[in-house]
């Protein structure tokens, strides 16, 4: 009504300006929003109206205000902004609560637009469609049902309240289901015309309350949101006792004939029923049917007992024979809902002529108010009662017989006295307890006349029955190391006897008892330790039941008792350490090797999770899985690292983690990567020398690679694979030792270059190969004695200098020690000279050693002159030494000058045997060359002048003839200085030494027959000469040293040939010089 006013207002205000627009009602715009959209939400453009865009002038149209219109609530929930005639929600909407359950939510409101110029003016009406939400979850009015539910019921069903859902449509609830017992329970769904839903709970069977007495089960409501939403509630269904058991008649008819006159209070007959069921529904009570017709004339003449169903007369019986009372007796239980069974009952009333038959009933058995106790251990035909029969008519009348209403009982008849009550059949007071007895007699008269007596027998129990457990095994559970005195479990049995043979009581098995205790009487079971799951995770024990009868009977049950885990095992490994091995440069992730850590738990208490313990997985090539398996991440270099050793720990997944830790040791086992290297020769160092005529075979060097693979695979092999064309050379393939294995003539220095390779015993097998130059020196001994003899004199005045500046006093005591040893030295020389003359014809070679005197077998001739003639004096002369020379043993063909590789070398064995002057000379040469190369190498190191013959090895810087490691120096070996008639090169055979035949005086040459003076031979100088000289006027600086020693020691030359005696113009040709190779 508002809107209507303030539209009309307005455009009688806005008349005059321009003319009214919407005088029709124009079509409201429509806006649709889902609910629950927060404040602020777009929700639409008034501007987006048709009507704007077909009435307003496009230049105008950007002008266009828009207004809200107060229209009550609506108004309030939105707001439009002015310039843009935008719609926004002002409050978050609830359709719910707007709306009830309206299938169309919607509200309106109204919009002034106008242009800036007032050409145009309208009200527009917007209506805005609330649409729905999942928002709500289907509800029932109560989470919790209790239904008492009939035993025996079925197909009954049973109306819940349904549940409620605000939301509307698809999201309103579409669907009930039964979670549990389905089997069981169902659900009826009616749709009602209202689109409500009726919700009924039906019972699909029978139920018995014996077998179990409450069942749950949840009923769940979803609505049709996606996902959809879902309410439930929770039934639980209690299974009451049902009176579901008629009372049953004994008789199937009851049929009685009564003497017309029969005084009141007689008994007319009894009607018995029984009911099967329990408790008051087994209760029966008898009754005339109270909608029977004639009721009132029956109860006139008869009366009936509620309790015993006897039915008597009330009165005397008055009734003309023939006449027959018909009448309905009930039977009724004493239920809620009483089940009645009625039973017709015929009376008739005959003449009094024929007497029926008198019955008198005598209890063998004794009885309490007509009811006998028999046991029901009793044996079958045990007599109970006698009835005796008596009928005064005659014939037929008197003519009776008797029938009993029980199979359970007979009758065994006794002649002229009646029957006599029998048992038929063991009785069993747990089937039937109470038994009604009838005995029917009946005369043959007409009509015939019967008689009945009744009587009750009564089972007592006997202890028959064995305690019954409510189940055969009961399964319990129990927490391991669970405090003594915890509850296990509660057993129950029960007995179908009856006082003490019913009273129960229980106990253990003997296989229990000392871990288990039971209340006697209630059957709680509670546990006398801890048990531990990991010893024994089942136990299985024995349960008793003892009734209280004599004897006693007992039931046994079985208790399964399972130990739920605890986490109380840490992990273990069998060992404090693992060992693994991968081979180096395998691919990354490959499998090192696994972790097998043992819990003794279960579940996840036993689930055992490993992982690297501390923060090294960075550093650590190593991955440990959560499953133990160990890999690699990277390709590994044992050369880099052959052992890794890391921490593992190794944890369970328990509530209360435990954990153990262990030391793993990975070991890179070596793959065939490294190539060998050479150590010697390389690339700095690949040259080595010796002498040509070095004695063969001759070490010459050690070949030398190393490889950085494990001993087995760097088991290297040495080989000459080219360069080795002459066989000069041979090499050890497991040492390296390279030695010259032949002579080779050169006429000057001569390299050979060598291909060596180093392979080693890996698989496959790598080789590596380098060069090596060896060269064949052919060495000039002359020169190199000619500059020790003019650096002889300036070495001595040198170490002179330097001794005297490094410490004056030092060098006067030196001086004179070094003139006193000078002087002894000269003395001694002259007598060694002196004796060798007169001792010349005693000398003999023995062993390769020179001795003096007559030749016998004695220790002393060690072929060491200086120690057999040694006398006592005081001496510190170095010079002493040199008489060791003079052991011809010591003198070695080729001195390569290393201990360590003596042993390799072939000692040198002289091809004949001397004379012991020759000997003598030998000696005596050796002495003075020792001399002058050792003057020699002393000057040549003062003045720091390389040997002229110091190119052997061509890269060593050594100055002196030490090893270097690349093969053995000529300048190691004592020789001659004429060079090149270098003493290795002669074996002092006929050629070079011999004594003339005549005894004559004898010559020995050290120089070639070639050598030249003055283009003659060189002439052989006396030994006489020398010996001529006193040791003070000695002076052989003119000479060779190969002269000095022949003139010493009177040796013939070895220029001169065995025919010429002491003649000294004869001289040998070159060619009859032959040096011998060795």
């Amino acid at each position: 009504m508002m809107a209507a006013s303030l539209h009309v207002l307005v455009c009688l205000i806005l008349w005059i300006v321009s003319p009214c627009h919407g005088q029709d009602e124009l079509p409201a715009i429509e806006f649709i929003t889902l609910e629950e959209q927060p404040v602020g939400t777009l929700i639409g453009k008034m501007s987006d109206a048709e009507v704007l865009k077909t009435d307003v002038v496009p230049a105008e149209f950007n002008s266009l205000t828009f207004r809200l219109l107060d229209s009550g609530t609506s108004s309030q929930s939105i707001s439009v902004v002015e310039q843009s005639g935008n719609v926004y929600l002002e409050k978050v909407l609830d359709r719910e609560a707007l709306c009830g359950y309206l299938l169309n939510c919607q509200f309106t409101f109204d919009v002034a637009v106008r242009t800036a110029s007032n050409s145009y003016i309208t009200i527009l009406t917007a209506q805005v469609t609330i649409q729905d939400k999942n928002d709500h979850v289907p509800l029932f009015p109560a989470s919790f049902l209790n239904l008492q539910v009939s035993e025996n019921d079925q197909d009954t069903k049973y109306t819940i309240a349904p549940a409620e859902d605000k939301d509307i449509g698809n999201f309103s609830i579409q669907s009930y289901e039964i979670v549990q017992q389905s089997d069981i329970f169902g659900l009826e769904i009616t749709k009602n015309q209202d689109q409500s839903l009726s919700l009924q709970v039906i019972l699909k069977k029978e139920l018995d309350r014996e077998e179990q007495n409450r069942y749950q089960f949840h009923v769940v409501a979803k609505d049709g949101g996606d996902p959809p939403n879902s309410g439930t509630l929770s039934i639980s269904v209690e299974v009451l006792d049902e009176n579901d058991n008629n009372p049953n008649f004994l008789e199937s008819e009851y049929s009685m004939s009564v003497k017309e006159k029969t005084a009141a209070g007689t008994i007319v007959l009894q009607v018995l029923a029984t009911d099967k069921d329990m408790g008051v529904n087994g209760q029966i009570t008898y009754r005339f049917s109270p909608h029977q017709q004639g009721l009132e004339q029956i109860q006139q003449v008869f009366t009936i007992s509620q309790q015993t169903g006897e039915i008597s007369l009330s009165k005397t019986l008055s009734a003309n024979p023939g006449t027959v009372f018909q009448f309905y007796v009930d039977a009724s239980d004493q239920g809620d809902q009483a089940k009645v069974t009625q039973q017709l009952v015929t009376v008739t009333v005959v003449d009094g002529g024929n007497n029926p038959p008198e019955l008198l009933l005598s209890y063998i058995i004794t009885s309490d108010n007509g009811v006998m106790n028999i046991s029901e251990s009793a044996k079958n035909a045990t007599p109970l009662v006698h009835v005796r029969v008596d009928d005064s008519d005659s014939g037929l009348n008197g003519n009776v017989s008797c029938t009993i209403n029980d199979t359970n009982f007979t009758l065994q008849p006794v002649a002229g006295k009646g029957f006599i009550v029998m048992t038929n059949n063991r009785l069993d007071r747990e089937i039937v307890q109470r038994y009604y007895v009838t005995v029917l007699c009946e005369d043959k008269g007409s009509p015939p006349l019967s008689s009945v007596v009744n009587f009750t027998v009564n089972v007592t129990d006997e202890n028959d029955r064995i305690p019954r457990f409510s189940k055969g095994v009961y399964p319990a559970t129990l927490t391991e190391n669970s405090n003594p005195g915890g509850v296990v479990t509660q057993v129950s049995a029960s007995d179908d006897d009856i006082g003490r043979n019913a009273q129960v009581n229980y106990y253990l098995h003997d296989d229990s008892v000392s871990k288990f205790a039971i209340n006697s009487h209630t059957g709680v079971i509670t546990a006398n330790m801890k048990f531990d799951r990991e010893v024994n995770p089942r136990i299985t024990f024995r349960v008793l039941a003892v009734d209280g009868g004599n004897p006693q009977q007992t039931g046994t049950a079985t208790v399964v008792l399972t130990i739920t885990d605890i986490n109380d095992n840490a992990p273990s490994f069998n060992s404090s350490g693992v060992e693994m091995m991968i081979q180096e440069n395998r691919e990354p992730l490959t499998k090192v090797g696994e972790l097998k850590a043992v819990d003794s738990d279960e579940g996840n208490n036993g689930r055992v999770v490993y992982s690297l313990l501390g923060n090294v997985s960075r550093n650590l090539p190593f991955i440990v899985y959560q499953d133990g398996v160990v890999r690699a991440k990277e390709s590994l270099d044992r050369e880099v690292q052959s052992v890794y050793t890391f921490h593992v720990r190794a944890r369970d997944q328990g509530d209360t983690p435990l954990e153990t830790n262990i030391s793993v040791t990975v070991h890179i086992t070596d793959d065939n990567d490294n190539s060998p290297v050479f150590v010697f020769p390389n690339d700095s160092n690949d040259t080595v020398s010796i002498g040509y005529l070095a004695e063969t075979p001759s070490w010459i060097t050690k070949i030398s690679a190393a490889d950085r693979d494990t001993d087995q695979i760097k088991a290297i092999v040495y080989s000459i694979r080219h360069g080795n064309d002459l066989q000069l050379f041979s090499i050890d393939p497991y040492t390296g030792d390279l030695y010259l294995l032949n002579t080779h003539m050169v006429s000057e220095d001569t390299s050979f270059r060598l291909m060596l390779s180093a392979e080693d015993n890996g698989s496959p097998r790598r080789v590596t190969t380098h060069s090596l130059h060896v060269i064949l020196v052919y060495t000039n001994a002359t020169s190199l004695a000619h500059m020790a003899e003019n650096t002889g004199n300036k070495y001595i005045i040198i170490s002179a200098v330097v001794v005297v500046l490094t410490v004056i006093l030092s060098a006067v005591i030196i001086a004179l020690i070094l003139f006193l040893r000078r002087k002894d030295q000269r003395q001694e020389l002259a007598r060694k000279l002196s004796n060798d003359i007169k001792n010349e014809n005693s000398r003999y070679l023995e062993n390769g050693k020179v001795c003096y005197g007559e030749k016998q077998d004695f220790s002393g001739c060690n072929g060491d002159l200086y120690k057999q003639k040694k006398k006592k004096e005081v001496s510190f002369s170095l010079d002493e030494d040199l008489d060791n020379v003079f052991d011809i043993s010591s003198v070695s063909a080729y001195n390569v000058g290393k201990h360590e590789h003596a042993e390799k070398m072939k000692t040198f064995q002289p091809s004949v045997t001397y004379d012991p002057q020759t000997i003598q000379t030998l000696h005596l040469h050796q002495l003075l060359i020792q001399n002058q190369d050792t003057s020699k190498d002393k000057n040549l190191k003062k003045l720091n002048v390389k040997s002229p013959h110091d190119d052997i090895s061509d890269t060593s810087g050594e100055t002196t003839t030490s090893d270097s490691g690349r093969g053995g120096s000529d300048m190691d070996v004592p020789s001659c200085t004429n060079m090149p008639d270098d003493a290795k090169a002669y074996n002092f055979n006929s050629h070079h030494g011999y004594q003339s035949s005549s005894g004559s005086t004898s010559y020995l040459t050290c120089g070639s027959p070639t050598d030249k003076e003055e283009g003659d031979l060189v002439k052989p100088r006396p030994v006489s000469d020398i010996y001529s000289l006193s040791s003070k006027q000695k002076d052989f600086k003119h000479l060779t040293p190969r002269e000095n020693f022949e003139r010493k020691h009177n040796l013939q030359s070895s220029a001169q040939k065995t025919g010429v005696r002491g003649s000294d113009t004869t001289r040998q040709k070159p060619s009859d010089w032959s040096p011998s190779y060795v």
